[in-house]
Formats: structure tokens, C-alpha cells, sequence
């Protein structure tokens, strides 16, 4: 200290004491809130301070030699094909490699550096991309994905205690793609990848580990994190935001004690928050959505499985208490059969309880399109693989990102033993909040009931930080019913799952901090067993779960929603017709394993970005492929079937026989072709066949097609009389016929086609939607119809004139990049007029509709859908009602008043207005 002369001697003047600078601060604390606040994150997050500090490099570089595999043999079989016979040349960092959705093999020979010796050495690696280490051995230990964002793992703990010169081998499996696919940007999609892309090593390394820094690191990343979301007004905020200016205060990064103090610091502060959480609960559950295809083909799938799965499983050995929650059973297949030894390991991880299965499905499918039967399959593959090969089967229906849930589900989940339901994706409703998150979930028959939860933090790729932990309870609507929620965290979409610094982050949300709601590890089907204790509260939500987002997804990729319905139709024949056979004792061998494999391609090709038709171009040359297969060997699965019934019937074992099959559980009785341009009215019975004999003689039947004198041609038989528009193929009059009574005019009912309007009319709407190209359909796109002048451009010209059919080719062409060929058709016998359509598309942001204005009164459409019907509102009342322009049904759309109406049939199409 300063010194002066006095009378008494040399006096020193006394050094200022600690209280008055802490003193100080604290006034520099209160004064300057936000200023303490960006100094605690600037201390984060700055690359200079508390991050450098992690890792410490070696002198001489890196301590790790790589090679890289030649592949002008032809791509490796499998890992121990690279191991034994991969010729491996020298490369370095800044290495590139290509092409996009290649696999590429790189060797790398670690030696740890002498200053590392016992010390905590960790291998980085960052090959721009995805990649799946392996031991020497082959077998996999570690996912490295690289890259600029927080989806980035490139560490793999090489040893917790190094020794000096160590070494080892490891082999990396590299896919030439990024975490979502390798689209350059998004505008209203993905956009196409340049095929000329290439990937660079950027780095490949051993460093040295500081656990303490770590630990320093998020200890005081969740406190600072506290103090920024909490009010600034609270208690809790100022004490958090004093413990982290305090730690800052004491750490020196270039003395490790100071590190450990500080650490020490706010430990003590956490420790004594514990007990002072707010009451509501959050279930933290680790979380990896994985679309099975959509910016990648399935292909890049299976290996994005196994990567983000063995990450899991290091998490498993270094964090007590985790849980991971796995669905999908078509992804656990690939891995059996890719990875086996990583599949023995994740059966050892089910077991224990640290993988928790759910949804119970093949894979998280589409919920609008598939029929009640795929649907039914999808559970019987999934419950029936889980329960081979883990023991195990699903009570949880995990779905959390598909586009709209079938009121028929709740009843199929209770058939297959599930009770509770999750999802979230209703949270992206873009004109309704749902009203619930936890809540009983009715189903078609008004009977079934699931238990459902949808996390409030209003994703399934939470972060774990304080703002979603404060979300999780402030958003949740039934709070005052039931106060606990899940929570679900972990990169998905595509693949990765929890990281370490999420699993630190929740170590110290679980000890309690006041201000913040309690936090706890556990299993989904633990949360849920939990709700289930008392459901008295909850309230009831009846009927389909409809998404008020996405609903292109009901007419995009027309094609493949075409060969799905193909299929669908197909398995259900194969399957009916061997039942025929079985029942005429003519089946010896069921085609049990091949019906089951043409069965999983189907339910393969539902998943949720395939058939709604929101994936990249090349996922539909993979189903297109898998259709084809279906339809191959589907067909050849019929013409055994048939050869075991007509056995019996033919005069000579050779002789050709003729039966007609009908599939479907009533009775029918239609004109069908026989070939050679020869048609037959023929009866069937209900789920059974009828032999047919030999023709003889002109048909018999009712059908006239004559033009009228305002230039009109009039179809009609015993049921119905139809007139059409010569000029553009539009129908004007649509009746049905009364019953006929003897010595009595049949007497027809009023017209379908409301006067002046006209049925069958095409029209074309621009389709720009703000942002999901593929998904969406804006509210907006009807009120800009797009004017084409048809009527100048169609030629109609009468094709069949009776008596067993009467057909009308049009031909139109609509704009220079449409054409449509149509053949109107009324059979004998039939009370369908038939439109039979071949549509050359190819316009760009546009969507072809064809109108049926419909001579009916009623507030309610009806539309069939898995096993049953629902009704929606025609009028625009409310917003729930308005927002539902566009709705999904299936094989008929209905509108009908007191003794009049009518439906609107369909092949293949699902979208309706």
C-alpha cells in the first residue's frame, strides 16, 4: 500500500479489504442486468474463452494417420469386406470425395501423443457429412456427423486414461450426404442437389479431454440459461444470474483450480434450489425421428439407423437413467441385417431399459391414405417383430409427424393392445389451436377410447433448455386436470438423437431449480402408465384429429397413391382367393411368407413422407420399383390361386374354364370384359366365384345411346338417364330411375346436376402455397382458377352403342401442357355413370380439379374411410369448419338429403372439396 512519514513513524496504509469490492459489484450487478447477463453468455460462447479451453492439442500434429479405401474393384459387401480386402491409400486433411450418396471407407491408425499420457484422449473427426465408426473388429462404436450447427458429433472417447504411445485402428463407413439430405437451400422445398458435389475431410485428430472445463461449461451454461428465461423481476432469475456472475468472477482459465472452484460455485447453487421446482412435471424422454424416406432414399435410411443408434447406446453407458424411445420395426429389420452385431446390442439395451419400443407399427405411416386393412397391418408386422425379436410389444402409438389422424384408429390401437397415443403434429394447425394436450381420443365406433398426449413444447426435437422447459408447462391446456407433460428431446427428422450436452443440460434441470417446473428421465410408457392412474378429469375429444396443414398431401405424386390403392386391392384379392381355395380343399401350402413380404414393400411405401408425396424424386423410383415387384408377383400369387379353383371344373386337366371371382363381401351382378372386345353380364356371389359358360348368342341387355335434338348425347339404362354435352363432355342431366312397374313409365327423379350448372367439368387453380411446396394447398388457391377456353379444344365422338355398354371418348386439351382422354360409360344393369380418365400432365405450380356440383341440401358430406364412414360440415360456419377446404376420403364421397343423393366414386384419388 501507499506509505507516509508520521510523528510516530513509517505508517501503511491498510490494503482495501474483499467486502467493499464484492460490495461494489453487487452495485454493479443491480445497475447493469443485462449487462451481467451478456457477460455470462459471451463467456459460453465465445470460441476464445471457456470452449478453448476443452481441448488440448498435441505439439506435433494430431497423432493420427488416414487412408482412404480404393473402390475401382466395386463398392465392399460389408464392413469385414473392408477390413480384409480393402486396399487403403494415403490422404489428409482437406481430402475431397464424392459423389453425393456414395459410401465412402477411410482407415485411420491413431498414436497418442506422449504429453496425453493419462489423461482423458478423445478422436475428432469431421468428414463433412454422416459417418459410423468402427473397431477394428468391425464393429460399430460411434456416429461422427459432421457439421456447422448443433446436429454435430465428432467426438468418440478414445480412452479415459491414455497411455502414452497408444495406438489403435479404427474404419469409418462415410455417406455423401448431410443430416437432411444434400439440398442446397429451401425455398417452398427442397431444392435440387448439384450432382458435381463433393465433401472434404476437415478434420481428423486426438486431443486431449478437460473434463472440468466441461463440467464448468454446462454448469454454468443451465444457470445463465435460467437467469435469461425466467422474469427479471424474480427471485429466481436474480439469484441465478448472481451464481453465474460469481463463477465467472472466480474462474482463471489458465488455472485449473480456479475452474474447479467455480464449478464447485454453482454446484452448491443447484444443490440448494433443490425442492424449489414449480409443481408441474416433465418426463424427459430421449427421442430420434428418423424418416424412413424424404430428402434421402431408403437406402441412405438404413445406414442413418444405425448411426444415430449406437449413439444412443454411449449414451446409455455414460448417463444413468437415460431413455431412449425407438419406433418404426422396418428401421430395426435393416439393422438386423446390416449390423447384426449392433442389433444384439440394442436387444441388450430393450432389456435393460435404457431403449424403450414404441408405436408398434412397420413404420410411422400416413394416417389419411392407407386402407383400414393396411393400417391393421402395419400394427400386426410391427407388434409381431418387436415381440420376435425383443419380447416385447407396444402400448404406446407413437406417431409424431404425420398429417392428420383417421377417426378409425383409436379401434384398431385397442385390437392390438395399445392404450395410449402420442403425437404433437397438430401443434403446426395454421387457423385452430387444439384445444387439449392431454386428453381421451374417441374413436368411429364411440366406443374405443386411447389415452393421448402431445408434448407442449410443441416439438419432437426439444434442446433441453430452460425457455422449453418453461414452455412444456405454460402451454400445457390441461395443467389444472392433470399437471405433468413429456417432454421429447434429440436431433430428428433426419436421425441423430440426444447429444451429450443435452443429457449434461437435463443432469441439472432433474436436480430442481427453482423457477422451473421438476424434471425427470423416464420411459414413455412409464409417463403414460403414470396419467393413467386418474383419467376422471380429462376430457374427451371424439372423431378423426384433422391437420390443418399439409393437405396437398392428398393429391400430390398422383401416380404413386395409384399404385398403392392397386396393391392394396391386389393383397386383399390373393388373400381371398386362397381362402376360396382353402375352402374347397384345394390348398396344400399357403403362400404365407411371400404374401408377408409383398405385404411390409406396401406398408414400407406408406410412410409418411412417401405416400403423401412430399419426398425427393429419387424415393419414387425406389416405390415405383417396389409397386412393380408387388403387382409381378401379386399377379402370379392370383394365377395359382385361380388354377386351384378351376381344377375341379375343367373338362380335361388343359381345357381353359372361365370363373368370376367377387372379393368383396355383397353380392354383384355387372357387365365385364371378356376379352377381344366381348362383354358379359355377369352374377356373382358375395365373397365367393361362379363358373361362367361358354357365350352363345347376342348379349342381352338395356343400354341406349341416342343424340337429342339440342345437340345432346342421352345414356341410359334401367337405373339412370344421363345427358352430356356434345360440345365439351360436361353432364347436364343426371337422373335415377324409379323401380319399374308393369304397363308403367319408369318415372325418373329430379336431376343431380343443379340447373345451369354442369358436371364433369375440369378446371385448373394455381398452386404457389407460401411455403411447403409438395404439402400445402392454401386456403387462397380457389379464388384464382386458372381460365382455359376447353370447349374449342374437345372432340367428343360415340364409341359403344349397347346393349350391354354405351360409351363417349373426349378428348380435351386443356392448356398446351394437358391433355385428357375420357371415356364416359353406362353399362347395363349398373347404377353408375363411369368416367374413365388418361391425363398427359405436365404443368408446373398447378392443380387439376374436376367439379360435380350436386343438386342437394344438406349440412354434412360424408366420406368413407378405414372401416366406416365420417361426416363433415358443407358450410363454412365456424373456423373449424372453414378450415377444413380441403379433406381426405376414399373410395366415395356422399351428399345426400331425405330420399335423394349422390356419391362420387373413385379408383385412386383421395382429395376432395
Amino acid at each position: 500500500g501507499k506509505s507516509r512519514v508520521g510523528r510516530s513513524g513509517v505508517e501503511r496504509t491498510p490494503p482495501r479489504s474483499s467486502p467493499p469490492q464484492i460490495t461494489q459489484l453487487n452495485q454493479m450487478f443491480h445497475k447493469h442486468y443485462e449487462l451481467t447477463q451478456t457477460r455470462a453468455d459471451a463467456f459460453l460462447a465465445k470460441s476464445f474463452l471457456l470452449k478453448s479451453a476443452m481441448y488440448e492439442r498435441a505439439a506435433a500434429a494430431g497423432g493420427v494417420a488416414v487412408r482412404k479405401l480404393c473402390l475401382e474393384g466395386g463398392a465392399p459387401s460389408s464392413v469385414l469386406d473392408v477390413i480384409r480386402n480393402g486396399r487403403f491409400e494415403p490422404c489428409a486433411v482437406g481430402t475431397s470425395f464424392g459423389p453425393i450418396w456414395s459410401v465412402q471407407w477411410f482407415m485411420v491408425e491413431c498414436t497418442v501423443p506422449e504429453e496425453f499420457a493419462g489423461k482423458e484422449v478423445h478422436l475428432l473427426w469431421d468428414s463433412s457429412c454422416e459417418a459410423l465408426l468402427f473397431s477394428a473388429e468391425g464393429t460399430p462404436l460411434q456416429s461422427m456427423t459432421g457439421t456447422t450447427d448443433d446436429t454435430q458429433r465428432n467426438t468418440f472417447i478414445f480412452a479415459k486414461s491414455a497411455l502414452a504411445k497408444q495406438t489403435a485402428r479404427f474404419y469409418l463407413q462415410v455417406a455423401c450426404n448431410e443430416m437432411f439430405g444434400n439440398s442446397p437451400g429451401w425455398e417452398c422445398g427442397p431444392e435440387p442437389p448439384p450432382k458435381s458435389r463433393t465433401f472434404s475431410l476437415k478434420q481428423a485428430e486426438l486431443v486431449a479431454f478437460n473434463r472440468h472445463v466441461w463440467e464448468l461449461y454446462w454448469d454454468l451454461y443451465v444457470i445463465a440459461d435460467v437467469a435469461k428465461n425466467l422474469p427479471e423481476n424474480t427471485q429466481a432469475a436474480r439469484s441465478a444470474l448472481w451464481a453465474a456472475n460469481e463463477a465467472v468472477n472466480i474462474c482463471q482459465l489458465d488455472d485449473p483450480a480456479s475452474i474447479v472452484k467455480a464449478s464447485e460455485a454453482l454446484r452448491h447453487y443447484i444443490k440448494e434450489q433443490a425442492g424449489h421446482s414449480t409443481l408441474h412435471a416433465i418426463t424427459a424422454v430421449g427421442h430420434c425421428h428418423i424418416d424412413t424416406a424424404w430428402l434421402w432414399t431408403y437406402q441412405v435410411t438404413r445406414g442413418k439407423s444405425a448411426r444415430s443408434w449406437v449413439a444412443q447406446l454411449r449414451n446409455a453407458e455414460m448417463y444413468p437413467g437415460f431413455c431412449f424411445a425407438v419406433s418404426q420395426a422396418q428401421q430395426f429389420a435393416w439393422v438386423k441385417e446390416d449390423f447384426p452385431s449392433l442389433f444384439s446390442e440394442i436387444q441388450r439395451a430393450v432389456k435393460a431399459g435404457s431403449f424403450a419400443l414404441v408405436g408398434g407399427t412397420w413404420v410411422e405411416m400416413d394416417c389419411n391414405i392407407p386402407s383400414g386393412e393396411s393400417l391393421v397391418r402395419q400394427f400386426v408386422y410391427g407388434q409381431r417383430f418387436f415381440k420376435k425379436e425383443f419380447g416385447v410389444t407396444c402400448d404406446v402409438f407413437w406417431l409424431p409427424d404425420t398429417f392428420g389422424y383417421s377417426a378409425q384408429l383409436p379401434q384398431i390401437m385397442k385390437g392390438v393392445g395399445i392404450d395410449y397415443f402420442l403425437t404433437q403434429k397438430l401443434s403446426w394447425n395454421e387457423t385452430n389451436k387444439f384445444p387439449y394436450s392431454t386428453f381421451l381420443w374417441e374413436g368411429l365406433d364411440g366406443e374405443s377410447r386411447v389415452l393421448t398426449h402431445f408434448p407442449p413444447a410443441d416439438t419432437y426435437n426439444a434442446r433441453v433448455d430452460a425457455k422449453e422447459c418453461l414452455m412444456t408447462e405454460s402451454n400445457n391446456k390441461d395443467r389444472e386436470r392433470c399437471a405433468k407433460s413429456l417432454m421429447l428431446y434429440g436431433h430428428g427428422d433426419g436421425g441423430g438423437g440426444p447429444q451429450m450436452q443435452m443429457l449434461e443440460r437435463l443432469q441439472r434441470f432433474s436436480a430442481g431449480i427453482a423457477g422451473l417446473p421438476s424434471v425427470k428421465l423416464g420411459s414413455p410408457s412409464a409417463f403414460f402408465h403414470d396419467l393413467s392412474r386418474d383419467t376422471s378429469k380429462l376430457l374427451t375429444w371424439s372423431g378423426e384429429l384433422y391437420f390443418e396443414k399439409h393437405r396437398g398431401t392428398y393429391t400430390s405424386q398422383a401416380k404413386n397413391k395409384y399404385w398403392n390403392r392397386k396393391c392394396e386391392v391386389l393383397l386383399h384379392d390373393i388373400e381371398c382367393l386362397f381362402a376360396f381355395a382353402a375352402l374347397q380343399n384345394r390348398l396344400e401350402n399357403y403362400p404365407q411368407e411371400e404374401i408377408a413380404r409383398l405385404w411390409k414393400l406396401l406398408l414400407l411405401n406408406q410412410f409418411h413422407d412417401v405416400l403423401p408425396g412430399s419426398s425427393i424424386g429419387l424415393v419414387y423410383k425406389d416405390s415405383d420399383a417396389h409397386y412393380r415387384d408387388i403387382q409381378t408377383s401379386g399377379a402370379k400369387l392370383i394365377d395359382v390361386a385361380v388354377s386351384l379353383l378351376v381344377g375341379p371344373f375343367r373338362a380335361e386337366p388343359n381345357a381353359s374354364c372361365l370363373i368370376a371371382c367377387n372379393t368383396l363381401p355383397f353380392a354383384r351382378s355387372e357387365v365385364v370384359s371378356l376379352g377381344s372386345d366381348s362383354l358379359a353380364l355377369i352374377d356373382a356371389p358375395a365373397m365367393g366365384f361362379t363358373v361362367l359358360p361358354t357365350p352363345t348368342g347376342a348379349p342381352a341387355g338395356d343400354v341406349t345411346c341416342t343424340r337429342t335434338e339440342g345437340g345432346l348425347f342421352a345414356l341410359e339404362n334401367t337405373w339412370l338417364y344421363a345427358e352430356i354435352d356434345a360440345r365439351d363432355g360436361t353432364v347436364v342431366t343426371l337422373c335415377a330411375k324409379a323401380e319399374p312397374e308393369a304397363g308403367q313409365p319408369q318415372r325418373r327423379s329430379q336431376s343431380a346436376v343443379p340447373r345451369g350448372r354442369h358436371a364433369n367439368r375440369f378446371v385448373i387453380y394455381d398452386d404457389t402455397p407460401n411455403y411447403w411446396d409438395n404439402w400445402d394447398l392454401d386456403a387462397f388457391h380457389l379464388e384464382k382458377p386458372i381460365t382455359v377456353d376447353a370447349e374449342s379444344h374437345t372432340f367428343v365422338e360415340q364409341t359403344d352403342c349397347g346393349p350391354l355398354r354405351a360409351s363417349l371418348r373426349v378428348q380435351i386439351q386443356l392448356t398446351r401442357k394437358c391433355n385428357i382422354i375420357q371415356v364416359i360409360s353406362l353399362s347395363a344393369n349398373s347404377r353408375r355413370l363411369e368416367f374413365h380418365l388418361q391425363v398427359d400432365w405436365t404443368e408446373a405450380h398447378r392443380v387439376l380439379k374436376v367439379e360435380f356440383p350436386v343438386n342437394v341440401h344438406t349440412p354434412v358430406a360424408t366420406y368413407e374411410t378405414q372401416f366406416g364412414s365420417v361426416q363433415r360440415a358443407t358450410n363454412t360456419n365456424t373456423s373449424w369448419e372453414a378450415a377444413r377446404f380441403e379433406v381426405c376420403g376414399h373410395k366415395w364421397a356422399d351428399l345426400s338429403e331425405h330420399g335423394f343423393g349422390m356419391a362420387l366414386l373413385n379408383d385412386s384419388k383421395y382429395g376432395h372439396v
